[in-house]
C-alpha cells in the first residue's frame, strides 16, 4: 500500500501546477474589454486631434483671407489717395469791394483821380491749376482775370493840345445780339517743380519772386488789410520772374528752420516773360530763419540785381538787307529787401523794407522835364511798411483790428517824393473760406498839405 500511495501523491503534486497555469475565461474577457476601451479612447483622441487640426487650419485660412482683404483694402485706399494726389486740383479766390476816394478840390489829384463817388468793384479773381505728377514732379499755374484795360485813361490833353482818350474794349458777340467788354488775363505764375528732398528743389518757368511776405501770400483771404502795401504795388523788386528758382529747407532744431533760395531769370524788360533782350541774367538770393514755439518769429532777406534793356529796330537797307538795333533804355538795378514777422498770443507784428538803386548805363537816361533838358540822375528809392494786428479773445468769432503804417521815398533826388500812408481797419474771419474787412486810409504828403487825401474801402473775400 505504501508503494501505491507514493505514486498517487506524486501524480497529485504534478497535476496541481498544470491546472494553475490554465487561464480563466472571465479574466480573459476583462482583458479584452480593457484593450477595446483603450483602443476606443485612442481612436476618440485621434478624432479630436484631427478635428482640432482641421479647426486650426480653417482658422488660419480665415485669418489669412482676412489679412489679405485688409491688405487689399489698404492698397486700394493708398491707390485712391495716390490717384487723388495726382488728379488736377482747381481752386482759387475772389472778392467784392466797395470804396470811395475823398480828395480836396484844390489838390492836383482832384480830377486826375476818378473820385466821382462811391464804387463797387472786384479786385481779384484768381484761379489755380495744380497737379502732383509723381513723387518728385509737380506743376502749378495761377491765372488772374482782370477787367483791365477797359476804362483806363489812354491820353490826357494839355494846354499844348491833345485829345482825351479812354480805352474802350466793347465788342459785339459774333453769335448773338449782345455786346460785352473784354478784359485781361494775367499769368501770375506757371512753373514745373522738381523736388529731390526738403533740402533741395527747383522750379522752371514763371514764378513769384520769393521776397518778403505779402508778395507770396497775396490771397485776400490770407492777408489782413484789404489793399496791398504800396511797397508791393511799386515793385522795386519784380513781383514775378521767368527762369530758374532753386530752394530748400533745413531744420537746425525741432523748433527752427532755415530756408534758402537762388533765382536766375531774364530780369526786367519790355518782354521779359518771353525774351531777354540784353543777355544779362538777373540773380537773386533768398535767406530766411524761422522759429516756432511759445511765439513765432521769422526774419528774411532777398538780394536782387539785374539789367533793364529796351531796344528799337529799324530796317536801314534792303540791298543788302540790314536791320539796325538801338538801345533806348538801359540801366542796372540792385535791390535789398528785409522782412520780419512776429506772432505771440494773438499779437502780430509784420514789416517789410526795400531799398532799390538805379544806375543808368551807356548814357541812356530818361528826361524828367517836358523840354528834355533835364535828365534823371542815378538814384535810389526806399519804402517800408509796419503792420500791427491783434486777434480779440472772443470765443466763437475771430475779429482782428489792425493798423498799417507805410512810408516811401521814391527817389533821393526829388524833393516831393516822400509819402506817409496810415490805414486802420477791422478784419473778420467769418469761417475758413470767407473774410470781411473794412478800413480807412489816409495819405499824407508832407511837402504839400493840399495833396493829402483819404479813402474808405470794404472787402468781402472768399476762397474756393
Amino acid at each position: 500500500m505504501y508503494r501505491i500511495f507514493i505514486p498517487l501523491v506524486a501524480i497529485t503534486f504534478c497535476a496541481v501546477p498544470v491546472w494553475a497555469q490554465s487561464p480563466e475565461p472571465a479574466a480573459d474577457e476583462k482583458l479584452n474589454q480593457s484593450v477595446q476601451r483603450l483602443e476606443e479612447h485612442a481612436r476618440q483622441q485621434e478624432e479630436k486631434i484631427k478635428s482640432l487640426d482641421e479647426a486650426l487650419q480653417k482658422m488660419a485660412a480665415q485669418n489669412e483671407e482676412q489679412l489679405q482683404r485688409q491688405e487689399d483694402s489698404e492698397a486700394e485706399a493708398l491707390a485712391a489717395l495716390s490717384d487723388q494726389d495726382k488728379t488736377l486740383r482747381v481752386y482759387g479766390f475772389t472778392d467784392a469791394v466797395a470804396y470811395r476816394f475823398f480828395i480836396p478840390k484844390d489838390s492836383y489829384l482832384s480830377g486826375l483821380a476818378d473820385d466821382g463817388g462811391s464804387s463797387f468793384a472786384s479786385w481779384h479773381l484768381n484761379l489755380y491749376l495744380e497737379r502732383q505728377l509723381n513723387d518728385s514732379f509737380r506743376t502749378l499755374a495761377e491765372v488772374r482775370f482782370l477787367t483791365d484795360p477797359n476804362g483806363e485813361v489812354e491820353e490826357l490833353p494839355t494846354p499844348m493840345g491833345g485829345e482825351f482818350k479812354r480805352v474802350d474794349t466793347t465788342v459785339s458777340d459774333s453769335f448773338g445780339s449782345s455786346t460785352f467788354r473784354w478784359g485781361g488775363v494775367l499769368i501770375e505764375r506757371a512753373w514745373i517743380e522738381y523736388k529731390l528732398s526738403d533740402y533741395f528743389a527747383m522750379k522752371v518757368g514763371h514764378f513769384l519772386t520769393p521776397y518778403g511776405i505779402w508778395n507770396v501770400e497775396h490771397s485776400p483771404t490770407v492777408t489782413i488789410p484789404a489793399r496791398q502795401p504800396y511797397l508791393v504795388y511799386k515793385e522795386d523788386i519784380p513781383g514775378s520772374q521767368t527762369g530758374l528758382s532753386f530752394y530748400g529747407r533745413m531744420f537746425p532744431s525741432d523748433s527752427t528752420r532755415f530756408d534758402y533760395g537762388l533765382t536766375i531769370s531774364n530780369g526786367r524788360g519790355p518782354m521779359d516773360t518771353l525774351q531777354d533782350l540784353d543777355d544779362n541774367k538777373a540773380f537773386g538770393l533768398r535767406l530766411q530763419l524761422s522759429y516756432e514755439g511759445q511765439y513765432n518769429l521769422s526774419l528774411g532777406t532777398y538780394l536782387f540785381t539785374g539789367e533793364y534793356t529796351n531796344i528799337t529796330k529799324k530796317i536801314e537797307s534792303f540791298e543788302p538787307f540790314h536791320v539796325a538795333v538801338e538801345r533806348t533804355e538801359w540801366y542796372r538795378e540792385s535791390a535789398a529787401a528785409f522782412d520780419l514777422r512776429f506772432e505771440w498770443e494773438g499779437f502780430l507784428i509784420q514789416s517789410e523794407y526795400v531799398l532799390r538803386q538805379i544806375e543808368y548805363l551807356g548814357g541812356r537816361r530818361p528826361a524828367i522835364d517836358h523840354a528834355g533838358t533835364q535828365l534823371e540822375p542815378d538814384h535810389y528809392g526806399q519804402s517800408q511798411y509796419v503792420l500791427l494786428a491783434y486777434r480779440l479773445p472772443i470765443e466763437g468769432i475771430e475779429l482782428r483790428p489792425y493798423f498799417l503804417v507805410q512810408w516811401m521815398d521814391k527817389s533821393n533826388f526829388a524833393d516831393n517824393d516822400t509819402s506817409w500812408i496810415y490805414t486802420g481797419g477791422l478784419n473778420w474771419k467769418i469761417n475758413s473760406f470767407v473774410v470781411a474787412k473794412v478800413e480807412l486810409t489816409y495819405i499824407d504828403m508832407p511837402e504839400n498839405d493840399t495833396d493829402n487825401w483819404y479813402m474808405v474801402s470794404s472787402q468781402l473775400a472768399a476762397s474756393f
